[in-house]
């Protein structure tokens, strides 16, 4: 289907072929990890290199070739303008964001001292938005002056809207009580009821990204979205990418198949801005990503609607996403026991910090250890697990029972290589 849809014959009769992933370099073939295969520092995603169209044409008369030229150098002027003036802005934005999420990390540090460790909840503070009319600069003058639970609770409650008051509900008006052909197959009376009563959960859990979230992204960590979403619910205020594939999946059996593609349309609109699917739609959550699902939501939205359009529109993201996942950044290269090399894939977020949601936490497994290095290498591993969706297991620990051993990105996981396989499969 898709091949059909976007390799159109070529001058000489062949089809085109989307860019190939560059080859890569690097080779592992120890067991244990070297020296520069434990360095954290977060990579670059590298570019993928093109190779030009060598379908050969008749040269055009000599008078006409100018004209093309000057057209050529007038557009390139333009969209350079263009680049600068949107860098720009976009500069702007990123740096009132960045100092947005460095203030509500402070105040997580100051309110788990304030406030006690019972019941504390980390991610809860950077998720606050500024409050309508409140002021970043005064807030972090006001932060310093916070010694008691009194001050910190007149403190939230002054200069900060509540946790997810960013996402207005929204009735997805695709939803019917009971729709037709739903679950045909399940005949016990009981069942069924059930099976409604989590089918009228769709209602309570749809949402839109407020408008303030895109006029303003530097008072939110919010990311703006331009369709409706489904958020998983408590604590979860935002999108997530892999919980989106069962969301994707139970919207199909709901015959709710305009919130899926909308569903769908914004992790594509986030592979368009970031080059990747988020792990999930905050700013703290665009140094990794998460099980590359999305060819996978798109084929199943497919074969349920027959919708040609939206895989024409989704293309272009899925081969960009693939391309991010067999990129230098994940890429690892094995050779086996005949001497054979093999390009597989490995989780390795852009990250050896703490991770902002759980700053608190991070920290204090990374007290057990003695060193920035060693901090920031668990710090690394931590932020690949999360990247994994398997926040936290054994299998990413050289000591199950010891998380300071987590060694995450010396892991080739079986189930992300058959992902990254069923995204070729499902363009095919």
């Amino acid at each position: 289907i898709i091949v059909s849809a976007f390799h159109q014959p070529t001058a000489g009769g062949e089809r085109k072929s989307p860019p190939r992933p560059r080859r890569l370099a690097r080779r592992r073939t120890e067991a244990e990890p070297s020296q520069q295969d434990t360095d954290v520092t977060p990579p670059q995603i590298p570019q993928q290199n093109r190779k030009p169209s060598h379908h050969r044409m008749a040269p055009p008369p000599r008078h006409l070739l100018l004209l093309p030229v000057l057209l050529l150098v007038s557009l390139l002027r333009a969209a350079q303008m263009e680049t600068v003036h949107a860098a720009a802005g976009e500069g702007d934005r990123d740096e009132g964001a960045r100092a947005l999420l460095a203030l509500l990390q402070r105040v997580q540090s100051e309110a788990l001292r304030a406030l006690g460790p019972r019941d504390f909840d980390p991610k809860l503070y950077v998720d606050l938005p500024l409050a309508p009319g409140a002021d970043r600069a005064a807030a972090e003058a006001a932060l310093a002056t916070v010694t008691t639970r009194g001050e910190m609770e007149a403190f939230l409650a002054r200069y900060f809207a509540r946790a997810g008051s960013d996402l207005v509900e929204a009735d997805p008006p695709d939803f019917e009580a009971e729709p037709r052909g739903f679950l045909p197959r399940v005949a016990s009376g009981e069942a069924r009821a059930w099976a409604l009563q989590v089918h009228a959960l769709w209602k309570d859990l749809a949402r839109r990204v407020a408008p303030s979230v895109a006029a303003r992204p530097d008072r939110h960590t919010l990311l703006p979205l331009p369709g409706r979403v489904v958020v998983p619910g408590s604590r979860f205020r935002e999108v997530y990418y892999w919980d989106s594939y069962w969301v994707v999946r139970g919207l199909l059996v709901s015959k709710m198949y305009d919130t899926a593609k909308d569903i769908v349309l914004n992790l594509v609109y986030l592979v368009e801005e970031y080059g990747f699917v988020l792990n999930g739609a905050r700013s703290y959550y665009t140094n990794r990503s998460q099980p590359p699902l999305l060819s996978s939501m798109v084929l199943e939205l497919y074969t349920a609607t027959g919708d040609l359009g939206l895989v024409r529109r989704a293309f272009p993201s899925l081969l960009k996403e693939h391309s991010f996942w067999v990129s230098e950044l994940h890429n690892v290269e094995i050779m086996d026991n005949h001497g054979r090399l093999h390009n597989l894939s490995r989780y390795q977020a852009m990250w050896n910090k703490p991770r902002p949601e759980s700053a608190t936490i991070d920290e204090e497994l990374a007290s057990k250890l003695n060193s920035t290095a060693a901090k920031e290498k668990l710090y690394h591993q931590i932020a690949s697990a999360a990247e994994s969706g398997w926040d936290f297991s054994s299998r990413w620990m050289s000591n199950s029972t010891d998380m300071t051993t987590l060694v995450t990105t010396f892991v080739i996981p079986v189930d992300l290589n058959t992902f990254i396989c069923k995204v070729r499969w499902n363009g095919t």
